[in-house]
């Protein structure tokens, strides 16, 4: 638990920063140019955030939930019930991963896809098969990839290696 909240709190973190880099540069709503000279990284989405505190809930207590998503892929809507285990932040975006119980398998959703959503009153027993730390472990980003990760040999010249060494 104390790694997701030290993950947390790294986020917040990196949000005050980005808040206190406006202030210090004095940037303003009436800047409409500010763009031309300084653009700050943001999100694509701002929707999915309304159902934060829902999942959360249902989360900390093991209930179950009714709710829509959007397969953008199959370009059709399904109503699903499921037992989410995890909410995931991923390059500004939210996703829940959740026990989905007429499939008998976890899979990720991402809150922007959600149109409606409930909690139940009904509660879950906790499965003992989900770890968090282990679920996305061989993953890139928030999908997760069966089968043991591939080994890839990287040669890079110098100075870029200094550059993919800030973030491995």
């Amino acid at each position: 638990d104390f790694l997701f909240f030290d993950d947390f709190i790294e986020k917040c973190e990196q949000a005050i920063e980005k808040i206190d880099a406006r202030f210090r540069l004095q940037l303003n709503a009436e800047e409409s140019d500010a763009g031309n000279h300084i653009q700050f990284e943001s999100g694509n989405s701002h929707t999915g955030y309304e159902w934060l505190p829902t999942v959360h809930e249902a989360i900390k207590s093991n209930k179950v939930i009714h709710f829509s998503y959007e397969n953008i892929y199959k370009q059709e809507t399904k109503n699903y019930e499921a037992v989410p285990y995890l909410l995931k932040e991923n390059r500004n975006q939210w996703y829940m991963i959740a026990w989905v119980i007429s499939r008998e398998e976890y899979l990720t959703f991402a809150l922007d896809r959600i149109s409606s959503i409930t909690n139940t009153a009904s509660r879950q027993k906790r499965r003992q098969d989900f770890h968090p730390e282990l679920f996305l472990q061989h993953s890139i980003g928030i999908m997760k990839n069966e089968g043991k990760p591939s080994r890839v040999v990287l040669s890079v010249w110098s100075p870029y290696d200094k550059l993919i060494m800030l973030e491995p």
